[in-house]
């Protein structure tokens, strides 16, 4: 499983990781490579037949764990998952491949769960049996999560030698370098990302869905609603523009859901939100940030479930392959977000989906606008409007201000060409008074 969509953490203490995995991994290679002697002559084929007995014993044993563990990764018994896969990293010939991937999925679980340390013990050890390109990539997102930039660097290096044309870690190594203090050699490395992504030779990502999908789960779902009685749907969806489209998304969180998780947010140190490549305070966005996985918050599990089943007709685990953590973002007076697209081509958001915390009286200003959007006449009648307001369309496009618990859809790709639509682009406008709370789900695409 790789790992994608990493933002800037928290600054962390840089210790060493306290576990020793990259050190068995290092001697499960040396085992593993080294030939080995079946004895004096006089014992000959007799040992060495005992030895490639328990040799092809050991890797089926191995692969049978394996098995066992992805089954119940696949199950989301993440516990069991875990511990099989670590069990595998002290098994005695484990073969490197099924060793490095085991490091790479339990690494996987240990940051789902919060134990970015272990993780990347664990991740290093299946680089250290098994150098890919992928491997060094996820100890390189790790490693940045935990603000550890200059250990982060040369893994990240290594994923773009080893993979031509891979996007993903050149943008990592900008985003590096940035931290360090390193703004040239930053910027390179983002127009390099920017190159190998429209040349087409970044890797897929896997757990993706595409606006095209997107669109037609949607459509599928306000007919199923349609066909259930519209009155009695838990979770509402209202066309409000053909390009892009955009749906309003009603009943999506309760009041205690949206405070709940404006609670996490604080209680995981708000930081100063960042653009890349922006260079100061008058930038193009002012506000406060916070990221919250589903694998460690029931609640943003819970909302997650809700918008696969309600939302998107999609089991959880589908939808759970393709979204980024939880972005909770807030605004106080005169702080704003400048127009910008979601989506970039080393870094494609199929579709947004933006929540709303905060009730409409708590705050003025701070409407999200699409200046280039073509609503759909129904959505200019502020009347048909409860929970939510669209402002003056005096303006041009669209502007909307969405009530707690209601969140907005919209898909940042033409759903025809796959191609990024630039009717898409949007801003968050200045909070005049009180203060705008709002949550981001994007899907990978």
């Amino acid at each position: 499983a790789t790992l994608h969509g990493m933002r800037k953490p928290a600054r962390a203490r840089q210790r060493q990781p306290t576990a020793s995995w990259a050190v068995i991994g290092a001697a499960m290679l040396t085992a593993l490579c080294t030939p080995v002697s079946a004895g004096s002559k006089s014992r000959g084929s007799a040992s060495k037949a005992r030895i490639k007995k328990w040799h092809d014993g050991a890797i089926t044993a191995a692969v049978a764990v394996f098995k066992e563990a992805a089954a119940a990764h696949q199950a989301h018994d993440l516990a069991a998952a875990e511990a099989k896969y670590l069990s595998l990293l002290r098994f005695p010939g484990c073969p490197p491949q099924v060793f490095a991937q085991a490091a790479g999925n339990a690494g996987s679980i240990l940051l789902g769960r919060g134990d970015a340390r272990t993780a990347v013990s664990v991740l290093e050890a299946g680089v250290a049996v098994a150098p890919t390109a992928a491997g060094h990539y996820n100890v390189a997102v790790a490693l940045h999560d935990l603000g550890l930039h200059g250990r982060a660097l040369p893994h990240a290096r290594h994923a773009a030698k080893l993979r031509q044309g891979y996007a993903e870690a050149e943008h990592l190594i900008g985003l590096i370098q940035q931290e360090l203090g390193a703004r040239d050699e930053a910027q390179r490395h983002f127009e390099a990302a920017s190159h190998h992504a429209e040349a087409g030779t970044s890797r897929s990502q896997p757990g993706t869905l595409s606006a095209a999908t997107v669109l037609g789960l949607i459509n599928r779902r306000i007919e199923a609603i349609a066909a259930e009685h519209p009155s009695s749907a838990d979770v509402a969806l209202t066309p409000l523009s053909e390009s892009p489209p955009i749906w309003k998304v009603g009943g999506l969180l309760t009041e205690s859901a949206c405070a709940e998780i404006i609670a996490l947010a604080n209680g995981s140190g708000m930081a100063s939100s960042w653009v890349t490549g922006d260079d100061g305070e008058d930038g193009i966005r002012n506000s406060s940030t916070a990221w919250l996985k589903p694998g460690q918050h029931a609640v943003v599990q819970r909302v997650g479930e809700k918008i696969a089943g309600r939302v998107l007709g999609l089991p959880w685990g589908d939808l759970a392959a393709a979204v980024e953590p939880l972005q909770v973002v807030s605004y106080g007076i005169g702080q704003r977000f400048g127009t910008h697209h979601d989506s970039q081509n080393f870094h494609r958001r199929s579709a947004t989906l933006l929540i709303y915390l905060s009730d409409l009286a708590s705050y003025t200003g701070g409407a999200t606008a699409f200046p280039h959007a073509r609503p759909l006449q129904s959505s200019s009648d502020s009347a048909d409007m409860a929970d939510g307001d669209v402002g003056d369309q005096d303006k041009g496009g669209l502007q909307y201000r969405g009530a707690k618990g209601t969140a907005i859809l919209f898909l940042n790709h033409d759903p025809a060409t796959g191609r990024e639509n630039p009717d898409a682009v949007h801003s968050g406008e200045a909070v005049a008074q009180g203060e705008k709370w709002i949550a981001n789900f994007w899907l990978r695409g």
